[in-house]
């Protein structure tokens, strides 16, 4: 199951890690200005329903099986429960931006360096649930005291399926109070935010079997015999063992909703502003530079300015056009991210004339992901790593001219598996091992043949003007930012 933000996604795989069904389902939000939320109990419902689809899909009418149900998926979204283990109102997205206030209240009492060295985080976030939590003590005290727990949205799914409550380890960087070091929940910044540790579940590796389903649960999924429920791992590093990075000089482009590279280091660097991560293999870190933004700019533009045409089109469109040098899309419009850290963002178009229509707009929004990730890859070469190959899964590797484009903005050769659906293979490969099926994840892990995309010398010299011109405007507002930090 794959717990996404766009999409939820549940996919069936065999034991020699062949998929054999797959069934998605679109996220309903509740949007009021700069607050994003959804109704957690449909959201599980639709995960329930679509366990039951699959299994349907998947297993013969004449046969049972019995199933080993992995989740993986987002990290920063939440759901508040009562002592009645109730939600209390809507689960908070991580695409919420409320929390700018509090979050320059964080890190104006917590240094952010020393934070990076607790959380391996560069800078505090809004998108996170340490500023929303203290947003909701500030602004809704009589609801923040009726709080008994706090659960990420995978949480809460695990709590559903088999009443069990965990907090696997992966997805809790994502929350700014959690000390990768120690492995441990941050004292500090609970107490800050005003919750104890007793809130918080308690923590357990990646891939953690918890146990049986509830048997009212398992009564209802069509030709099941049984099933247990695996604590999974984010979804990114998902993809990332999906694809098959476990070793130095590769790293993975998550071209999703947002867009984000994983690879694996043996250590943190604190002097380059790159997250780190416990993830899958116990003695190294994960690696992880990631956008609030990337897909979800696209989806955004084409709904609301080119919703008459499919993507496809879109792109039959854009071939036949040239690069316009001039316009350019700065698209931090869900904030700034790796590597360019800031407390609120926003979306600019400029350089833009009567010359242009929608179509040079919707060009300027995939480029502006391409520069998204250049900016990123160069961060981790900055820190000293290799970085030969960039294995790009997600809904925007499937488009070749968007891949195409990003790897002539880069510089780098892309490489698309193709199996498209990485984060939900390398969940199954979670679930293998556990099994022991596999006797690790570096044997599970081989992705099976690669597209290759090269990309072209005399389109990137195209791009090396445009993208200095993007470095230029992305500086001069960190200018303005700055200045209107200082006035207030």
């Amino acid at each position: 199951m794959d717990l996404g933000t766009t999409n939820i996604k549940a996919a069936a795989y065999t034991e020699s890690l062949q998929r054999v069904a797959l069934v998605q389902k679109g996220v309903v939000y509740r949007r009021t200005e700069n607050q994003v939320e959804f109704d957690a109990e449909d959201y599980f419902e639709t995960v329930f329903d679509m366990i039951c689809g699959v299994a349907k899909a998947a297993i013969p009418a004449e046969k049972k099986e019995r199933l080993h149900i992995v989740l993986t998926g987002q990290a920063e979204s939440f759901v508040l429960l009562d002592r009645h283990m109730a939600s209390l109102g809507n689960a908070v997205s991580w695409m919420d931006m409320r929390a700018g206030a509090e979050c320059i209240s964080i890190r104006e009492h917590f240094p952010e360096q020393s934070g990076f060295e607790i959380t391996g985080e560069p800078a505090p976030s809004p998108a996170w649930p340490a500023a929303k939590l203290l947003w909701f003590r500030r602004n809704t005290p009589e609801l923040f005291a009726k709080i008994r727990y706090v659960l990420l949205v995978k949480d809460y799914v695990q709590y559903r399926l088999t009443g069990a409550l965990a907090g696997e380890v992966s997805t809790r960087g994502f929350t700014y109070f959690f000390d990768i070091n120690k492995k441990t929940y941050w004292s500090e910044m609970l107490q800050f935010c005003g919750i104890s540790e007793s809130k918080l579940p308690p923590l357990v590796p990646c891939g953690t079997v918890l146990g049986e389903i509830r048997p009212s649960l398992c009564r209802r999924i069509p030709r099941c015999i049984g099933a247990v429920v695996n604590t999974g791992v984010l979804d990114h590093f998902a993809g990332a063992a999906g694809m098959g990075i476990t070793g130095p000089g590769i790293a993975g482009e998550s071209a999703g909703t947002v867009l984000s590279l994983t690879a694996f280091v043996k250590k943190p660097d604190y002097h380059l502003p790159t997250s780190y991560h416990l993830g899958l293999i116990p003695d190294r870190y994960m690696l992880f530079s990631c956008c609030d933004n990337g897909g979800i700019c696209y989806d955004w533009f084409k709904a609301n300015f080119i919703p008459d045409m499919g993507f496809a089109e879109i792109e039959q469109r854009l071939k036949l056009r040239k690069v316009e040098q001039d316009l350019l899309f700065f698209p931090y419009i869900a904030g700034t991210n790796a590597p360019d850290f800031e407390v609120a963002g926003a979306g600019i178009f400029c350089g833009f004339d009567f010359r242009h229509d929608r179509i040079d707009f919707a060009r300027a929004v995939m480029e502006s992901t391409g520069f998204l990730l250049r900016r990123n890859i160069q961060a981790i070469r900055e820190r000293g790593d290799r970085l030969e190959r960039l294995i790009s899964s997600g809904g925007g590797a499937a488009s070749p001219f968007w891949c195409q484009l990003k790897a002539d903005i880069c510089g780098i050769t892309i490489e698309v598996p193709e199996e498209t659906e990485m984060v939900c293979r390398g969940a199954a490969m979670v679930g293998l091992v556990a099994e022991g099926i596999f006797p690790s994840l570096e044997r599970a892990s081989e992705s099976g043949p690669l597209k290759t995309v090269p990309y072209h010398p005399e389109s990137r010299e195209q791009y090396e003007k445009k993208y200095s011109e993007f470095e230029r405007l992305l500086t001069y507002y960190k200018e303005i930012k700055r200045r209107e930090g200082e006035t207030g």
